[in-house]
């Protein structure tokens, strides 16, 4: 049986947005831009090593905002093995030279450290 959702209504597929994502920290967390809300934040890269083809990681920015950030950044190292849940977003702006800038970064909800 084929289902027929309707446009705006109650039913209608929802879009996901979640990441989970685990890697080592390039370098010690530091303070993130302050929004409008003024919540606590800290941002820093995570280094992923790939399936072993390419020998170049990816590196993705995490940012961690409100209680998680003030919990999370004083114990938060350089190297540390980590587990971020979250969802990603993409930042556009423009800078004083008119250059468009285009950045995606996952929003962490939660980080778990994992040792190793």
């Amino acid at each position: 049986m084929i289902r027929e959702f309707k446009k705006g209504g109650l039913d209608e597929p929802r879009d996901i947005n979640s990441v989970i994502i685990s890697g080592r920290v390039m370098y010690e967390p530091t303070p993130a831009d302050y929004t409008v809300t003024e919540k606590n934040g800290a941002r820093f890269n995570l280094k992923i090593r790939t399936d072993g083809v390419s020998k170049t990681p990816q590196v993705f920015r995490i940012v961690v905002w409100g209680k998680r950030a003030t919990e999370y950044y004083p114990v938060c190292k350089k190297g540390d093995y980590i587990l971020v849940q979250g969802s990603l977003r993409k930042n556009n702006w423009v800078d004083d030279k008119d250059i468009i800038h285009d950045e995606a970064e996952i929003d962490a909800s939660k980080v778990s450290m994992l040792g190793v």
